[in-house]
This record gives structure tokens, C-alpha cells and sequence, in this order.
């Protein structure tokens, strides 16, 4: 339910509304629901550069810290 309401602020006029309902949506969905955002013609720029966004810095996380490492620091921020 909460998803649904979260996915709704996409579209909200406020650009800070939609960046952070990216990444509130990347917190519970995780990778899918960036790549359906950045593939999608239906979202705004914002929405797919804050998507960009974070998966630049997962990829660099996952440069500096190996793939293993960077899982574990998803997981942990997912839960914390």
C-alpha cells in the first residue's frame, strides 16, 4: 500500500516530492524500480536523474568495496 502511495509522488509537481520518492521507492524495491524509471518514457527528468543517480553511486561503492561488500552496506542501509 505504502509503495503505491510512494510511486503516486513521481509525479508530484515538486521536484524535491519527486527525488525523494525515488529514493524511498530504491529503499523498498531496490535496482527494478530504477531501471523501470530511467527506461520509461512516463517519468520526468528528475525522477531519472536521481535515479542515475544512485545507481552511479552503488556502482561506485561497488568499485571501491567489491560487489560483496556493497551488497552488505545495501542491505544494511535498507534496514537501518
Amino acid at each position: 500500500e505504502s509503495y503505491s502511495l510512494i510511486k503516486k509522488m513521481l509525479f508530484d509537481e515538486d521536484d524535491e516530492v519527486k527525488t525523494n520518492a525515488v529514493i524511498a521507492l530504491y529503499n523498498i524495491d531496490g535496482f527494478s524500480i530504477l531501471n523501470e524509471i530511467i527506461d520509461s518514457d512516463s517519468y520526468s527528468q528528475v525522477c531519472k536523474d536521481e535515479a542515475q543517480n544512485i545507481l552511479n553511486e552503488n556502482l561506485d561503492i561497488e568499485a571501491i568495496w567489491g560487489y560483496n561488500n556493497s551488497m552488505r552496506l545495501r542491505r544494511q542501509h535498507v534496514f537501518d
